[in-house]
């Protein structure tokens, strides 16, 4: 998959978490969303361990969409089978 895209990165293993993230911080998302999506530590136990939801403006903003304006996104119904 890299290859055919021209990614190069020698952190194979790690390479998603710090695309996603670096695309989620720079379309908008918190940095606690972004700590948040990638489950990275925080410092609060809570947080950690108990707190799982999902952090929806960060994945927005990871697949390059607002963040800010979470209404934006819109993926049509038929588009999801044409992959």
């Amino acid at each position: 998959m890299h290859k055919k895209n021209d990614v190069f990165i020698s952190a194979v293993t790690h390479g998603a978490r710090f695309y996603a993230a670096d695309k989620a911080s720079k379309y908008g998302a918190a940095s606690d969303q972004v700590k948040a999506m990638g489950n990275w530590k925080s410092g609060d136990p809570f947080a950690e361990v108990y707190n799982k939801g999902l952090p929806a403006k960060a994945l927005l903003a990871s697949s390059m969409f607002s963040a800010e304006k979470p209404d934006s996104y819109c993926l049509p119904r038929g588009f999801l089978g044409t992959f």
